[in-house]
């Protein structure tokens, strides 16, 4: 970020505040072209690893898991080959795309065993992210909110109670 500030003049920068997250990290192993490709690397493969391991949780079938799994790693290759041209500042994968791989991971975790620690966690997890990426970032949040309402509103029956949604 070289010491511009971000997130000001009428919010022309919308990548957000990725480098004041990172910068900790940067602090300890040093910025260099070939260190912040590997951060960025390894947030992407982090990223990919927490894809598989909710297709692992919530696919029976292998092959589908499998198959699944790759379309999600291949898409960013081929997406990159055939509709955009040179651009390597990692603007989508992975500043963009951890947000969901991410708050996906932690919404499973707490829809299958809802706890107070994971309903907190979530949210704050999912309040940072907006400050990551403000635009991503606010939209899975607004997505956290009203499904996390939904989930809050169901009745032992099955039934929605609208009142508790509010």
């Amino acid at each position: 970020y070289a010491g511009s500030a971000m997130l000001v003049d009428h919010f022309t920068d919308t990548y957000g505040l990725y480098p004041h997250f990172l910068n900790p990290v940067f602090r300890i192993i040093g910025l260099s072209i070939t260190k912040f490709s590997l951060v960025m690397s390894l947030l992407m493969a982090g990223s990919f690893a927490l894809n598989f391991w909710l297709l692992r949780k919530t696919m029976k079938n292998t092959v589908l898991v499998f198959a699944g799994f790759l379309t999600v790693v291949f898409f960013p290759y081929l997406s990159f080959k055939l509709l955009t041209i040179f651009d390597c500042i990692f603007s989508l994968y992975p500043i963009r795309y951890i947000i969901p791989s991410v708050l996906s991971c932690l919404a499973w975790l707490y829809f299958t065993a809802p706890t107070t620690a994971r309903y907190y966690t979530t949210t704050l997890v999912s309040a940072a992210f907006v400050l990551w990426n403000p635009e991503i970032g606010l939209a899975c949040f607004l997505g956290w909110v009203v499904t996390s309402a939904y989930f809050h509103s169901l009745t032992t029956d099955g039934n929605n109670n609208i009142k508790a949604i509010f």
